[in-house]
This record gives C-alpha cells, structure tokens and sequence, in this order.
C-alpha cells in the first residue's frame, strides 16, 4: 500500500526556525561577504576603488599561488585514493565483525575526530620528526639520522589520512552492512576467489559509497589548516596561502578570493561525487546491478562440461516392454 508524504505545517516551520535563523547568520552571511571582500582590492581593512577580479587573477597570475592551488589539490586527491584504499577492506571486515570488536574500533576511530589538526600534526612529529621515536628507531638501525620525512608531502598526507580515515570507514562501514551476505556465499560455493568475490560481487555493489565517501574526504583534506600549519617547511597549500595574506600581508581581498575558490573546490568535489553516487546506484538498479556482479564473477569460474556428472540412465520405454515379454513368450 503506497504511503502518502508527510507534510510539515506551520508548527514544523516554528520548530525549524531557529535552525534555519543560525544557518542563515553564520553560513549564508558569511559567505555573502566574504565574495563582496574578494571583488575589492583591500589594505590594512580598508577599500580601494570599485569591484575588480585583481585578487582571482592573482591567483592565475603569481607562480606562488599558482604552484600552491596545484600542491593542494594533487595532495588532496593522493589522499583520497589513499585513505580509501586502506579503509575499504577495513570498513568490510568491521561490518562482518562481532559487536564487541565493532564497539572497540568505534572507541579507537573517534580519536581522530576529536582532536584538532595541530594535535594530529604534533603525533606525527613525535613519531617521524627530528627526535621521533620511528625516527630513531631508524637511526639506530641504518646509522641514518633521518627525522626529516615528517616535514615533507609525505608527512602531510600522512596526518591528512590519519584524520581522513574515521570520516570515509563510518560511510563504507555503514553501506558494507547493508549488503547480503548470500551473494558472497554464493560466489564462494560456486568455485569464486575470495578476491574475485571481492572485486566482481562486493565492490561494484560499493561504488556509489565509494564515491560519496571520496567527496567528504577530498573536501576535508583541501580545507585543513592547522596540520600543514604544523607540518609545513617549505611545501605551501592553500589554507597557509589563506592565513598568509591576511595575518601577514593585510591583504583581506586576496584572503578572501582564495577562501572563495577554497569552497567552490570542495563544493564541487562533494557535488561531483555525489552526482556520481546517485548514477552509478541508478545504473546498478535499471540493470540489477547485484545480479550482474555475481553473474560476471561466478562465470569464469563455472564448473566445465568436462568433470559434469553423467548424464542419467534413460528410462525404459513403457510401450516397448509388453513388446519386450512378447518376444520371451515367444
């Protein structure tokens, strides 16, 4: 029996108000004056002259800026393809575990949301820094003082995974739970790999999860600031950019711009992916996507007409055996 919608009157709008009173005054006014400060060239707080697109061409036109947007966003997709590689048989196993493992994971994965970016990026000094413990540990071992590789890109795309991870296994987690565990099963009684099982039944029924969990991460990695706050000597991203022209220069246009095109980066990310999302589940649906996994997984592996059981004996022919009695009478 098909369910009517449910329709929020008046009393449903009161109790909404005040949500939609905060996201007005600290999202939509925000942000509205933050595009009129990046259309005005701004010194010290104040003004000059009319709205000009000086401080976006600054960003195509200064080398620094420009090397900047395509360190951050490289890094932000390393990242992304990184964390996911990790967290998906990570999230697939959870989702098969036992209750009591799932609660101590749980515990383990709210670290990460909990602590500030600086936190994350001092664990990671403390461990690969000058006098971190892998560090010399490191030392110990090849005579090589090392204590460097904290301070590089691949330190910063290390704190950025460690914090990305709890965010992109809590999507995948939740969507690997809700798949049927009989299709595996079935691929696995039929002859299957277990990494064919994997890759041709499990995956292409995560690909729209995937997704959406690759727009939160690549979102929050383009937008972190206190991480490559503390882990950064000489590799510049944006966010830096962002707190360099208006703490040091006094410059709040190109603070501005570059905070503007901050957002309009990882909204079109989280939109790219969750457009994305919705078309490959909806392939998946027209097509009876679970079905056709199995199919192409279970295919290759079917059993040969070679080691097929015989074929069964023919049954006697009804009319032929007074036929047969006849000729013994005979």
């Amino acid at each position: 029996m098909p369910t009517r919608p449910l329709r929020v009157g008046w009393g449903g709008l009161v109790v909404a108000l005040p949500a939609l009173a905060l996201l007005v005054w600290f999202l939509l006014r925000p942000l509205a004056g933050l595009v009129i400060d990046s259309l005005h060239r701004t010194v010290l707080g104040v003004r000059e002259g009319g709205l000009t697109l000086d401080n976006y061409a600054a960003l195509v036109a200064d080398d620094r800026l420009r090397a900047s947007l395509v360190t951050t966003v490289l890094l932000s997709a390393g990242v992304t393809l990184v964390t996911l590689a990790i967290c998906t048989p990570a999230a697939i196993t959870l989702a098969r575990s036992g209750p009591r493992t799932s609660a101590l994971v749980d515990a383990v994965l709210v670290f990460p949301l909990a602590f500030p970016g600086i936190v994350i990026g001092f664990f990671v000094i403390v461990m690969l820094g000058r006098n971190g413990l892998l560090s010399q540990a490191i030392e110990a071992v090849t005579g090589d003082p090392g204590g460097r590789w904290a301070y590089t890109a691949g330190g910063l795309a290390a704190a950025y995974v460690y914090f990305c991870i709890p965010r992109v296994i809590g999507t995948l987690r939740g969507a690997a739970s809700g798949l049927d565990p009989e299709l595996t099963a079935v691929a696995a009684s039929l002859g299957a790999f277990p990494a064919r099982v994997a890759w041709s039944v499990t995956m292409p029924l995560l690909r729209g999860p995937l997704l959406a969990a690759a727009g939160v991460c690549m979102a929050t990695s383009l937008g972190a600031y206190g991480t490559a706050a503390t882990l950064s000597e000489g590799i510049r991203v944006l966010p830096l950019d962002v707190a360099d022209a208006l703490y040091n220069q006094g410059d709040q246009g190109l603070a501005a711009a570059l905070s503007v095109v901050l957002a309009l980066l990882a909204v079109l990310s989280l939109v790219l992916c969750a457009v994305g999302a919705r078309i490959v589940d909806g392939r998946g649906a027209r097509s009876g996507g679970a079905s056709d996994a199995l199919v192409a997984s279970v295919a290759p592996v079917a059993v040969p007409p070679a080691h097929a059981a015989p074929a069964a004996a023919a049954a006697p022919d009804p009319a032929a055996a007074p036929l047969a009695a006849g000729r013994g009478i005979r």
